[in-house]
């Protein structure tokens, strides 16, 4: 499946990839992929291209559970040289009430969106959850919550940041 991505803000920050993932069942509940794309960093002054390559694990314990866990890496010649790896779960109880938990560990610039990391490398994690309740009226509330750290090793201490975002909306 192709994909791609294009960010842009007041601050000369680009961010933009575009690539292909693919899927295949191995087991009735086990499934192997991966990704591969193209990309870049920018700013006013630097751009960064980059390449990420990510093999997944697909894992369906239940109808209604999801289990997914990838590995790969970031790289740019002489410039980026980092792990990825990421994973999720995602739950549905009820036709009503889902939920997901997910990480991801990736370069800094990936995570954090900010135009000071087209040109330095901090690794940083991203923890999420999103959770949706569909009432009978087809009322949608929605919650979703990030927590956002850094793995500085230098002298300065280590960044975090997280947000919540509530969601109200009407199924038709």
């Amino acid at each position: 499946t192709p994909f791609a991505s294009y960010f842009d803000d007041n601050l000369n920050f680009q961010y933009y990839y575009g690539g292909l993932t693919a899927s295949v069942g191995i087991l009735k509940r086990v499934g192997i992929g991966g990704v591969i794309y193209r990309g870049a960093f920018a700013n006013l002054f630097n751009q960064v291209p980059f390449t990420v390559s990510e093999g997944k694990l697909f894992v369906y314990p239940m109808e209604n559970l999801n289990v997914v866990l990838g590995y790969g890496k970031i790289y740019s010649q002489g410039m980026i040289n980092q792990p990825v790896w990421d994973a999720s779960v995602w739950y549905k109880p009820f036709k009503t009430l889902k939920g997901t938990l997910s990480y991801l560990h990736s370069d800094g610039a990936a995570i954090l969106y900010s135009s000071e990391l087209v040109t330095r490398r901090i690794p940083a994690n991203n923890v999420s959850f999103t959770g949706e309740f569909q009432a009978r009226t087809g009322l949608i509330l929605g919650a979703d919550y990030v927590f956002v750290w850094t793995e500085e090793n230098t002298y300065e201490a280590v960044n975090y940041g997280n947000f919540f975002r509530g969601k109200v909306g009407k199924a038709f």
